[in-house]
């Protein structure tokens, strides 16, 4: 029932310190609390303002304004990118969950359909737990913990912490949530009636897994490398700290009777006293998830996420679970648990020790694009696919064992694709004709092609490869590396191309395998690229935002390129505009264009947390992101308005546009529904059925 939830970004902001401060004043102005057992009713203001997005995640940003509905969006049933929680309802026949494209699901258990979706977070949704009573679900993404009512699908609270939140618990008799996340490792009781802050208490490390004690006067929480406490809910005030493992701590959970306290950690599992503090027993094995049942038997989530059952009493190892987990949700009366893996639940009948059935709740893969109109989908059976018309241009059904690499040519007109096979097959992107196939000495891990069709690549056994424009045999293999390079930068006219040998750059003479120069850069490096005039090369870097440059003359670093003042830049991939002047980069989720010559920001194109590659289109009008959610993105060069998503579904590709119009293979409508709220409700709908009940048309001309 408990795992970890750590937020990279808020590791980053970790303040580190050792004191702890507690603090017990309210915050905000709290409505008169409603009398106990009072529906919780939301306020107007957290709900989506009419016309406008259902959230910042949400498909369609500028959904058409519709007579009786405050804001839509269409989405996939199942989650696009990692799943990474999950809860059941106390009575066993709900299931929430959540991940990293902000959007909470509800599935029914006893057929493992989905019901509907909840939209309102900002971002990656990573804690939810539903009510004891089962009424409502509570959830943690970004800044705010969101209580929904299980009902009609609305917010009905919004608790909003200082910092970020990634964990929620629920008091036993449900009057109160726990928050808890953030760099500073913060946990907060809430009073979930009258939406008031109760106390808060900072453990300087962030919190990877909180817990209430079953008679509701202690909790727990485990802060990475901190250590794990218990303090009383009242005002959090500390009770005990255990420090017997200072590595990451991943998992909490009190016993039945309360009495004890299991603690897994990345290298064993310690279960504590509660009362004198005292270790009574340590498991030799991780704690990446654990859950108590109500008959005092303790399910580990150990090795490789294996589910091992430890018998009541002296806790001794009994025969695993068929399958294993990385979070864990166990039914009140504990007849079934229920596990998350990758995207798919198990379920499994505990008094039988069998798995009941798998759910496949999310699919994701990173949806490549390029210079070219079309995307390269790397599904079981790889494609490409127009986006313009949305048909399907070719199938590339000679790769096997899955594609690992693959990149366009700078114009557009070169796509090459590697697969496990050592094999790279070249392509027309415009026809999904295959050019010609060149064989690798070993497992391809980068790959890079020229304006002038040269193809690189990077293996694993620290070499790149050097082809010519035509022919299958290897122009020069350049060697001597430290480690696998990571990026490989053609120069604009062929003749040259840069490496990435941990933070060593080398440009190498392409005809001849000669090098020029190696350099030892500041700096972690994130992209290369060289300018249109082979003049400078310029690198990207994640460590303080500096986009930076080489003068190819001297080879001395000019820094930085981009204008003082402006926000900090780091270009996870990095693209030329067709006529050499806007440099095109990826920063913190958003999408830039810089000036080449005076290194000003143009035009902030739009935000995609989940972007891979970009890349201009050759008209120079277009901007599109390939994503790791299974999808791709476009947006006006010129203004930065947003235009429209491809999404892969199956084997399939369907859009939508800013407006939610959208283009939809009808194999694959019942995989697809809009999500809609009114004043009353949010509601999860077939695409028919949203435009009977709402009037909808849609206008397919217009997703382009």
């Amino acid at each position: 029932m408990f795992a970890p939830r750590f937020f990279g970004w808020m590791i980053l902001v970790a303040v580190g310190f050792a004191c702890i401060e507690t603090r017990t004043e309210g915050q905000g102005t709290p409505k008169a609390k409603p009398k106990p057992g009072a529906p919780l009713v939301g306020d107007p203001n957290d709900l989506a303002k009419i016309g406008s997005a259902l959230s910042p995640v949400a498909m369609v940003p500028r959904p058409s304004t519709l007579k009786g509905i405050r804001a839509w969006s269409i989405e996939s049933k199942k989650h696009r990118w990692s799943v990474d929680y999950l809860s059941v309802r106390p009575d066993g026949r709900k299931l929430a969950t959540s991940g990293h494209d902000g959007i909470v699901r509800i599935w029914d258990t006893e057929s493992g359909t989905f019901e509907r979706a909840l939209m309102g977070h900002e971002g990656r949704v990573s804690g939810l737990a539903w009510s004891p009573d089962g009424k409502y679900l509570a959830s943690a993404g970004y800044y705010t913990a969101r209580v929904w009512d299980g009902a009609t699908g609305l917010p009905v609270r919004v608790l909003r912490g200082k910092y970020g939140v990634s964990l929620v618990a629920w008091s036993p008799d449900g009057t109160k949530l726990m928050t808890g996340g953030g760099g500073s490792g913060q946990i907060a009781i809430w009073d979930v009636a009258a939406n008031k802050m109760l106390a808060d208490v900072e453990y300087g490390q962030p919190v990877g897994s909180i817990a209430f004690s079953p008679d509701g006067e202690n909790v727990a929480a485990a802060a990475s490398r901190a250590g794990t406490y218990i303090a009383d809910s009242l005002k959090l005030k500390t009770v005990h700290v255990f420090k017997d493992v200072l590595d990451t701590d991943y998992a909490v959970g009190f016993s039945p009777d309360g009495k004890q306290l299991a603690a897994g950690s990345v290298k064993q599992t310690v279960i504590y006293n509660v009362d004198s503090g005292a270790v009574i027993k340590k498991i030799m094995s991780p704690g990446y998830a654990l859950t108590w049942t109500p008959k005092a038997s303790l399910i580990l989530a150990g090795t490789s996420y294996l589910l091992t059952p430890y018998a009541p009493g002296e806790l001794l190892p009994g025969k695993p679970l068929d399958g294993g987990a990385s979070v864990l949700a166990l039914q009140a009366d504990g007849t079934n648990l229920f596990g998350l893996y990758g995207g798919q639940v198990i379920q499994w009948d505990l008094e039988k020790g069998t798995k009941v059935q798998t759910i496949t709740v999310g699919e994701f893969m990173t949806v490549t694009a390029g210079p070219s109109t079309s995307v390269l989908v790397p599904t079981a059976t790889p494609a490409l696919w127009d986006a313009v018309t949305g048909k399907k241009l070719g199938g590339l059904d000679a790769h096997k064992g899955g594609i690992v690499a693959s990149a366009w040519g700078p114009t557009g007109k070169t796509l090459a694709v590697a697969a496990a096979d050592k094999k790279i097959r070249v392509y027309d992107p415009a026809t999904a004709k295959e050019l010609r196939t060149l064989t690798a000495p070993a497992y391809v891990s980068a790959l890079s092609v020229s304006a002038d069709g040269k193809v690189a690549a990077s293996t694993i056994d620290k070499k790149v490869v050097l082809w010519p424009a035509m022919g299958d045999q290897p122009l020069q293999t350049l060697t001597g590396f430290s480690h696998v390079v990571r990026i490989l930068a053609w120069a604009r006219d062929g003749r040259l191309i840069s490496t990435l040998d941990g933070n060593e750059i080398t440009t190498w003479m392409s005809d001849t395998g000669k090098n020029l120069k190696t350099v030892e850069h500041p700096r972690p490096v994130h992209s290369l690229i060289w300018s249109t005039d082979h003049g400078r090369l310029v690198v990207g870097s994640s460590e303080e935002y500096v986009l930076s440059a080489y003068q190819a003359s001297t080879w001395k670093i000019q820094q930085p390129v981009l204008e003082k003042g402006t926000s900090a830049f780091a270009a996870v991939t990095s693209m030329w505009s067709p006529d050499g002047t806007v440099l095109l980069g990826y920063r913190n989720s958003t999408i830039q264009q810089w000036d080449g010559k005076t290194g000003r920001l143009r035009t902030t194109v739009g935000s995609s947390g989940h972007a891979s590659t970009i890349a201009y289109w050759q008209d120079g009008k277009t901007v599109v992101g390939g994503c790791i959610d299974r999808a791709a993105r476009y947006w006006d060069s010129a203004t930065g308005r947003f235009r429209m998503t491809m999404v892969v579904e199956g084997n399939e590709v369907f859009a939508v546009n800013a407006e939610g119009h959208y283009r939809i293979p009808e194999t694959i409508e019942s995989e697809v529904i809009v999500v809609a709220m009114t004043d009353k409700i949010q509601e999860s709908l077939s695409l028919k059925d949203f435009a009977t009940k709402y009037g909808f048309r849609n206008v397919t001309a217009n997703v382009k």
